[in-house]
């Protein structure tokens, strides 16, 4: 070899073996550099590899997949065939690689240029390298830290495999733990697995028996398993201790530990044999550090043998099935053993996984019903499940077979009217109100033939009022508002002021009779409930069935001519105004227009819709559902977990949510929209801003109950529980206000009056005093009433005033009955509560102290340091013993407020200090929990939570400084058990807003709100409201991405409200063409709501065609056949713009430049 060949030529090491890593001796140097020493058999092995890596360069140029199949055939040939190519090819190769020395510095390093001495390459001494300083420094290492990377990753996805060196391993191909029969075969599989073969002659026959028998050792109590420690980083450590600081840089513990061991002498190691010690011992742990024996946790998923436990009790659900068929809990606990598996993993289904296993579970199902037959449970679960994969066409067909074969299951029907409406294939509105049609009949059939006084009749009574809610909410939303009011009118007029000698039917004919009566009322037309001068049913019925009717009106309501430039814009614009003067239902002798059939209701249109309940419970709560056709909230005080709200249908907590009035409150402020700032380096990042705002109860959907102090409440520092009770249009007022009063005059109920009062102050604040006079006069010895009165004066005409209320009415009370007197701690709370939030914590101190004594306290001023302890120690006594007392004889309520008074009393006297008033919550919370009051359902439990959130908030304002901690630790566990509860959320937003921690609401949002099974639309639309104002420049992708989770849910993907704010939300972030679409998947989905239909043709008439204008008029007016005003004149104009070819070809309306990008969507949760 010359000297220039040596100069030119690169250093090559050998490559590191894993059975050591020390270099061997370097040979002796020889004379003769250039003289070859004998080959050997390693020698040969060299030169064959030289070979093949030549060949490999050689053919780079060529296509990459003819490269890699060349070289995969020419790796079996024989070594001769190597050695032929190799000499015929060494000089070309030689002048070929010195050229792509420098262009290709990985290759080098793979490669040589040359073929040198074996010896040579195995070892050089120092003395043999390159004299180049740069070239000896990159010796001395054994190992490259390769920037460049390799082309094949891009070209192929991974490096090439004859480009990774083969390395030795030790056993032959054994496996630790196995038989020594069973060794790794390299000769099979696909490269992403191990396959194990028996050794021998029959290696390809492994005896599928003995595998089992191998791994079903495993459960030997002589073998412990082993598992991988969690390493438990000190981010996780500050979260879980709850830190107000996040560490920038965690130190690893283990890897601490481990510099630490290989800094030490070996001679101080334990087991070492110099070691004072002694002789080592066996150890309880392994030797391994990074391991540790299952059995040492309770979790069973930290080691392998979680998938053969999950086998194992797949084993037991199928043989308790087999040895009981007709065990129902036994089937179902089987199908959703399934779903536990997947959920177990800790991430979200995917599509193939949800139809692989509703398939499974079909499957299963099946075998329940051929072994029980007709169960109402299991054909639920079945068609449940169906629904998922199956096609509309063969839901509806298997639907139709199995109500033929049970025609009087009531569940069945409940829940095919669920399918019937959401079905976009086969709605038609006449087609849908025929199946609940049908099921009323079904269900008063079966109401009838049970007892009047029985449960079972009153449960049935709740399904027919059900089903008529459902009923009436259609009507309305699909344009029929004239229907929806006349039925439950009648409804109201036949429950509620019926005369006094009805008694519940026991037949359909004695129903019939009944509904015959009522229809003389109807057809009298006499003023109805709801309408001015409404007298009530009883009241024409004592009256000999006669009465005056109103007078005849005009509708005076004259729709613009249509515009031939926007025939479809005008056309929706007059269908809009012409809906907000339609409502109540018209008369036989009112002038409604020739061409609309729909304002005149007969009580033939509603009398099969129609029944009369058996129970008194069931009759009140008929008043429930006017109020929840007209967007009110509940007239009972119920808990954020009730079924009736997580109900979709009901929109029970919607009743603020209105696209039109969103852009107040739900959507963020223009500065803070999804505009990307630019960025200035200024030394360091500047402090980022709160944005959740100063006042807690920013999102104003409402789903939480509160004590009758906090509906008459409205501090600017706390919520406002009257705005709610707001309503917009003249009508709707009118009548709800006409209903409301015919209401309790009739049915004379105390928490109606309430409700009625909270009413009038919300929509007609001006003569509430008047309202509140004559419902005083109405209900003298409402303590309750009175106490609302006071807040109402408080507010209105200020605090003196408010004052003078509640110190007469507590004067008043002590003439009152013992009964009647028990309500007067709502008077004292209602106002101690007053004067806290108005910032008077002297006088609240003040009058917690004087309660007992039964008048307000009238001597010199009293503060936390002067106050008397014989008067607080007797203050103290009353409050508890009261409580108790109230507790004794179930009246939870009253409880509750001395419980809150209680700690008010110990916050004040303490000076302010929250941590004397705590205890006395957590205290009520355990004797609750005693006497089993405390739970999802418990409303008692939920607002006394709420009372504690008050009074911690009240004190974060106040004192200074405040650990958010103290707050947060409270709403968490308030929110494990009440997930939906809109205050508590927005509470813990406003809280970890100050913090500046963007994930505590998160993982609260993804653990509590979104878990599955409990989700609602209210939930899902404060994830989107609270995640737009994590900070000030929020992604669009990842509340795209909740919108697009929040849709896909089976539970509320049939809500209009949800898709029509998901569609304000695109509209929002100008993305025309997705608003669109999201709108017709809307559609879809909810194809009995009007509204969606008229918001495409509103908001986004710049965006569609006159194909899609076409398209949605017909699928209004024909396909599914909603209420529209007269088509006629719009459908002429069209044809006639067609034949004069004025349309064009499609291009109605043009449409707006979208240089949006289809980015992924960044899911946060």
């Amino acid at each position: 070899m010359s000297d220039s060949e040596k100069k030119i030529e690169a250093p090559k090491r050998a490559i590191p073996k894993f059975t050591s890593f020390k270099a061997p001796a370097p040979p002796p140097a020889t004379d003769a550099p250039n003289k070859r020493a004998p080959e050997d058999e390693k020698t040969k092995g060299t030169q064959r590899e030289h070979g093949h890596r030549r060949r490999h360069h050689r053919s780079s140029s060529r296509s990459c997949e003819n490269r890699h199949k060349r070289e995969h055939r020419e790796r079996d040939k024989s070594d001769g065939e190597h050695r032929r190519r190799s000499r015929r090819d060494g000089s070309r190769e030689r002048s070929h690689r010195y050229r792509d020395h420098e262009r290709r510095k990985d290759d080098n390093r793979r490669y040589r240029s040359k073929p040198r001495d074996t010896k040579s390459v195995i070892a050089r001494t120092p003395a043999q390298r390159s004299p180049s300083p740069e070239s000896g420094d990159i010796l001395q290492k054994q190992f490259f830290v390769d920037t460049k990377g390799d082309e094949n990753n891009l070209v192929f996805g991974t490096i090439h495999k004859y480009s990774i060196p083969d390395y030795l391993r030790s056993g032959a191909g054994r496996i630790v733990g196995l038989p020594t029969n069973l060794r790794i075969d390299r000769g099979k599989g696909d490269g992403k697995g191990i396959v194990l073969s028996s050794e021998g002659a029959g290696r390809e026959e492994v005896s599928v028996k003995s595998m089992r028998q191998l791994f079903a050792n495993l459960d030997s109590k002589d073998v412990k398993r082993l598992r991988v420690k969690k390493e438990k980083t000190g981010l996780d450590e500050a979260l879980s201790r709850g830190l107000d600081f996040v560490p920038l840089s965690i130190a690893s513990k283990k890897r601490k530990s481990r510099d630490v061991e290989a800094s030490d002498d070996s001679e101080n190691e334990l087991d070492h044999y110099r070691s004072i010690e002694g002789l080592k011992k066996p150890s309880a742990a392994p030797d391994d550090p990074d391991l540790a024996y299952a059995s040492d946790s309770q979790s069973e998923q930290d080691y392998v043998a979680g998938e053969w436990g999950d086998r194992k009790r797949m084993v037991q659900f199928i043989r308790k099935v087999e040895s009981s068929p007709n065990d129902i809990d036994a089937w179902l606990a089987y199908v959703n053993h399934h779903d536990r598996i997947i959920s177990s993993t800790g991430r979200r289904k995917t599509a193939a996984e949800k139809r692989s296993t509703a398939e499974v579970k079909l499957d299963i199902l099946e075998k329940a019903l051929d072994k029980n037959s007709g169960n109402e449970v299991l054909l639920l679960k079945y068609m449940d499940v169906a629904q998922e994969i199956w096609e509309p066409q063969k839901v509806l067909s298997r639907w139709k077979r199995i109500l033929e074969e049970n025609p009087t299951l009531v569940s069945l029907w409940t829940k095919y009217i669920n399918f019937r409406q959401t079905d976009f294939l086969s709605f038609k509105y006449p087609e849908c109100l025929d199946c609940f049609r049908e099921c009323l009949a079904v269900l008063k059939t079966a109401a009838l033939k049970s007892s009047v006084q029985s449960s079972s009749r009153e449960a049935l009574d709740g399904v027919i009022l059900y089903v008529f809610t459902r009923t009436i909410l259609l009507m309305n939303q699909a344009g029929y508002r004239e229907n929806a009011i006349a039925a439950l009118q009648a409804m109201l007029e036949l429950n509620v002021f019926a005369p006094a000698n009805t008694i519940p039917p026991t037949s359909q004919q004695e129903l019939e009779t009944l509904l015959g009566h009522l229809e003389k009322f109807w057809d009298s037309e006499v003023p109805r409930i709801g309408e001015d001068n409404a007298l009530g049913w009883a009241s024409f019925v004592a009256a000999g069935e006669i009465g005056d009717s109103p007078d005849a009106l005009k509708d005076d309501f004259q729709p613009l001519p249509l515009n031939p430039e926007d025939p479809f814009g005008s056309w929706a614009d007059a269908e809009v105004e012409w809906s907000k003067k339609t409502g109540m239902p018209a008369r036989t002798i009112d002038e409604v227009e020739e061409d609309d059939p729909y304002r005149v209701v007969l009580f033939a249109d509603i009398k099969d819709f129609l029944f009369y309940f058996s129970s008194e419970n069931v009759r009140k709560r008929t008043a429930e559902t006017f109020l929840t056709l007209k967007g009110l909230p509940q007239l009972d005080l119920w808990s954020s977990n009730s079924e009736a709200v997580a109900d979709s249908f009901l929109c029970h907590g919607l009743a603020t949510l209105r696209v039109e009035s969103s852009e107040t409150w739900f959507w963020p402020k223009k500065e803070r929209k999804w505009d990307i700032p630019a960025i200035i380096w200024e030394g360091m990042e500047p402090e980022k801003k709160a944005t959740m705002g100063d006042y807690p109860f920013e999102f104003k959907l409402r789903n939480f109950p509160v004590g009758y102090e906090g509906v008459f409440c409205k501090a600017p520092i706390w919520l406002d529980g009257n705005e709610h009770f707001r309503l917009s249009g003249t009508d709707n007022t009118a009548f709800v206000r006409n209903a409301l009063k015919s209401l309790v005059e009739k049915v004379g109920d105390e928490s109606l009056a309430l409700y009625y009062l909270a009413w009038e102050w919300a929509n007609a604040p001006n003569g509430i005093k008047k309202v509140a006079k004559a419902l005083l006069k109405r209900f003298k010895t409402s303590l309750q009433l009175w106490s609302a009165y006071g807040q109402v004066e408080w507010h209105d005409s200020g605090i003196d005033a408010g004052r003078k209320i509640f110190t007469l009415a507590i004067a008043m009370s002590k003439e009152l009955s013992e009964n009647a007197r028990r309500d007067a701690v709502f008077l004292w709370h209602a106002w101690v509560w007053e004067e806290l939030l108005s910032k008077n914590t002297q006088t609240a101190l003040q009058l917690v102290l004087t309660i007992g004594n039964g008048k307000p306290y009238e001597g010199p001023p009293i503060t936390s340091d002067n106050v008397s302890q014989l008067l607080l120690l007797k203050a103290r006594m009353y409050l508890e013993d009261l409580q108790q007392s109230m507790l004794s004889i179930r009246l939870e309520e009253h409880a509750a407020v001395f419980n809150d008074l209680r700690a008010v009393l110990e916050y004040l006297v303490s000076g302010n200090n929250i941590d004397f008033a705590i205890p006395i919550y957590e205290e009520f919370v355990a004797e609750l929990k005693r006497r089993s009051l405390i739970g999802p359902s418990s409303r008692i439990y939920e607002v006394s939570l709420l009372r504690k959130a008050r009074l911690i908030y009240l004190h974060s304002m106040t004192a200074k400084p405040f650990k958010p901690a103290a707050l947060r630790s409270v709403l968490e566990t308030a929110l494990e058990t009440f997930p939906q509860n809109t205050a508590f959320l927005s509470m813990y937003a406003w809280n970890e807003g100050r913090t500046k921690i963007e994930n505590r609401v998160r993982n609260v949002v993804r653990n509590f709100v979104l878990k599955e099974g409990r989700e609602t639309v209210a939930g899902w639309l404060f994830a989107v409201w609270a995640e737009m104002r994590m900070s000030q420049h929020f992604s669009s992708h990842a509340v795209r991405s909740l919108f697009e989770r929040a849709v896909s849910c089976d539970r509320i993907q049939a809500s209009p409200q949800l898709w029509m704010m998901f569609v304000e939300f695109e509209l929002q972030c100008k993305e025309y063409n997705r608003a669109k679409e999201t709108l017709f998947r809307g559609i879809r989905n909810c194809p009995w709501s009007k509204d969606m239909m008229m918001m495409a043709l509103t908001k986004l008439r710049s965006t569609l065609g006159f194909e899609d204008f076409r398209k949605l008029l017909s699928i209004i007016s024909t396909e599914k056949e909603l209420r529209v005003h007269d088509v006629t004149e719009l459908e002429d104009m069209m044809e006639e713009l067609g034949e004069n070819g004025a349309l064009g070809s499609g291009d109605f309306i043009a449409l707006p430049d979208d240089d949006s990008t289809d980015e992924e969507m960044v899911d946060q949760y």
